[in-house]
């Protein structure tokens, strides 16, 4: 066995498994798409009002939201488990 077939991972269900190629493509889609958002959004709030403190609000209003359900949701969690 070689050096590069031992540490390269195996490409067998991407050649063989079309659900698994369309499944891969689509969650890297996915995460381009979030990722041109989370760059995006913020220019685009810039653009339209000029102001810091708008985007700044943006932010927070984004951030709320995971914070609030991640401390509910953690200790739902505990309880449950």
């Amino acid at each position: 066995m070689s050096f590069l077939s031992r540490v390269l991972p195996d490409r067998t269900p991407w050649r063989t498994l079309p659900d698994f190629r369309r499944l891969w493509v689509q969650g890297v889609v996915t995460s381009l798409g979030s990722f041109m958002a989370v760059v995006a959004l913020p220019l685009q709030i810039k653009e339209l009002t000029g102001s810091p403190f708008a985007v700044g609000a943006m932010g927070l209003v984004e951030l709320v939201p995971l914070v609030v359900c991640g401390l509910y949701g953690g200790a739902l969690a505990d309880v449950a488990d």
